[in-house]
């Protein structure tokens, strides 16, 4: 009876050694341009959202904002949602603006974007 158990066990062993599928790790070379592209993007996307952060935090744009419907900490949630092309664009229009002439543009394009990604959640 051992034998018999002995040789079984063998056998199952050896199967599941030979037809067992087998998985490689495939690794490889990661090249300094991609990882300084990686880390140069994170730290653009950081301080992009800190800019429109601090735009969104300034009184008279909250002022503005809630006369348009929507409360500020739902404005905060939406740009942290924000694409990092969507969230460039919107602190290049910020930078550009001066300190009131471009105001109402910039705060009608947070709103536009705002209400594309509330849309685009809702469905």
């Amino acid at each position: 009876m051992r034998t018999l158990t002995r040789l079984f066990l063998c056998f199952v062993i050896s199967f599941t050694l030979t037809e067992a599928p087998v998985v490689y790790a495939n690794s490889g070379m990661i090249s300094t341009h991609n990882a300084v592209q990686s880390i140069t993007r994170d730290q653009n996307r950081a301080m992009n959202e800190k800019k429109v952060t601090d735009f969104l935090t300034r009184k008279d744009v909250q002022n503005q904002i809630v006369k348009l419907g929507v409360k500020p900490e739902e404005a905060s949630r939406r740009v942290a949602a924000l694409s990092d092309d969507e969230l460039s664009k919107l602190s290049s229009e910020i930078d550009h603006s001066t300190s009131g002439g471009l105001v109402i543009e910039v705060l009608t394009i947070v709103v536009l974007v705002l209400l594309v990604l509330f849309l685009v959640k809702r469905v």
